[in-house]
């Protein structure tokens, strides 16, 4: 049975490390990948036992061009019998639906009793790379907060755009899971267009991670309704609430509207 570790979990996999560097030709990206995978398989057979392990290694990409990897013994135990420690196979994948780049290897274990606790990786890759983002529009009433122009720059400090880690977290009380949101990528207005009754700001968040299931939040800061009165909230009205980015899913868009309301 395959058994699965993530170099995104320090759990699981310690020391997780990535060099990436543009080769500059058509996207192109070399990756020095390595870490120590946290194995701990525990044997008392003198028969021997196989294995299989697979190290989700937290790149994504479009395609796999070449790759070498490198697997190492890094720590191991034996109770004074004969014993064979192997890591006899090892090659790189890329998963056709997410594009994460996986190292699988085959083990064997033999001793009485024989423990693999550790073993060390390096994958050196090139791949195709493909950027990523999130954008969409800001819009609010002109009553709420009406710029002096459409220079983006008067509304930006106001306007606080990020790509958040969604995460939902069980509870063992009646209220049941919670939603937990972890800041990743901040976003930046790019331009605002002013009209008689209502403003359009657009944003961008650039390179936001693969893999990962995302939320973007926008929160209008304090002095945004300052000339207005009362407080001022942010909400999706257009796009996917919780989204997952890919190497076949490059950008998403989502839309918010700004809403005041009184404070008393």
């Amino acid at each position: 049975m395959e058994q699965v570790f993530n170099a995104r979990d320090p759990n699981q996999v310690s020391s997780a490390r990535v060099i990436e560097a543009d080769l500059g030709v058509h996207n192109r990206r070399l990756f020095v990948i390595s870490g120590i995978a946290i194995y701990n398989w525990h044997v008392d057979d003198d028969m021997g036992e196989h294995g299989e392990v697979r190290v989700n290694l937290g790149v994504y990409a479009r395609e796999l061009e070449n790759a070498a990897p490198f697997v190492g013994l890094a720590a191991i135990g034996n109770g004074e019998s004969e014993f064979v420690f192997s890591i006899h196979e090892a090659r790189v994948d890329l998963d056709s639906e997410s594009g994460e780049l996986s190292l699988y290897a085959k083990t064997a274990v033999l001793g009485e009793w024989s423990e693999f606790y550790r073993f060390s990786y390096q994958v050196v890759a090139t791949v195709v790379h493909v950027g990523t983002y999130v954008e969409g529009t800001i819009t609010w009433p002109t009553e709420v907060m009406k710029p002096p122009s459409d220079d983006p720059s008067t509304v930006a400090p106001l306007l606080v755009v990020i790509a958040n880690r969604h995460e939902m977290t069980s509870t063992a009380g009646p209220w049941g899971a919670y939603e937990t949101l972890t800041p990743i990528v901040p976003g930046a207005i790019q331009s605002l267009t002013v009209h008689n009754d209502h403003c359009e700001a657009h944003y961008r968040i650039d390179n936001p991670p693969m893999g990962m299931p995302l939320k973007v939040t926008v929160t209008p800061q304090p002095g945004f309704t300052q000339a207005s009165g009362g407080a001022a909230t942010a909400e999706r009205i257009r796009g996917p609430d919780v989204f997952t980015l890919s190497p076949f899913n490059t950008s998403e868009t989502v839309d918010f509207a700004i809403k005041r309301f009184d404070v008393r």
